[in-house]
């Protein structure tokens, strides 16, 4: 199933080539062998932008990611570290996904993308992820009961309940 939807939406997205980590939900730990995972994984597609989660999310794997990231971050050039896998010769730059967490620090945009143009396709994205944005969300939101049974329905009741507000932050940002 989860094989499925990955395809599904990647189809949807227009990606042609994705890797998906072998980590189980709810199992993964900032250890020192998924770390260098993630290095070799970052060095083998030459990344020059990494986007991921702030190390203060509330679900334990999105809050790891963060946290291997982050220290993946300056080691993907260092040689010495996986050295298997050829590092980087520049440093991609590393981006935080937006989030309405505010302990220990709310967010802080540094810079936002407009995504005016692509965000039916983000959203057709998480429509994707059924049980995810249409069960399990919903049942751990007391959402449940809120989530229609039409499609086109469905999409825009992602967008109401499943997408942040641009703040005046993120507004200043856009303007630059």
């Amino acid at each position: 199933m989860a094989k499925i939807r990955r395809a599904e939406a990647a189809k949807r997205l227009g990606i042609d080539a994705y890797k998906v980590l072998d980590n189980h939900d709810g199992e993964l730990l900032p250890t020192l062998t998924v770390r260098h995972q993630i290095i070799r994984e970052i060095r083998n597609w030459n990344a020059d932008i990494v986007i991921t989660y702030r190390p203060v999310d509330y679900h334990s794997d999105h809050r790891y990611t963060g946290i291997i990231v982050q220290d993946a971050a300056y080691l993907v050039i260092v040689p010495n570290i996986a050295p298997d896998t050829p590092p980087l010769k520049k440093n991609p730059v590393f981006l935080y996904l937006e989030d309405d967490f505010q302990k220990p620090y709310p967010f802080q945009p540094d810079i936002a993308v407009d995504i005016t143009e692509v965000f039916v396709k983000k959203i057709s994205g998480h429509d994707a992820h059924k049980s995810q944005m249409y069960e399990w969300l919903p049942w751990v939101n007391k959402q449940l009961a809120s989530v229609p049974e039409q499609p086109d329905k469905k999409l825009e009741w992602i967008k109401e309940n499943w997408t942040l507000p641009i703040t005046l932050k993120i507004r200043q940002s856009l303007k630059k």
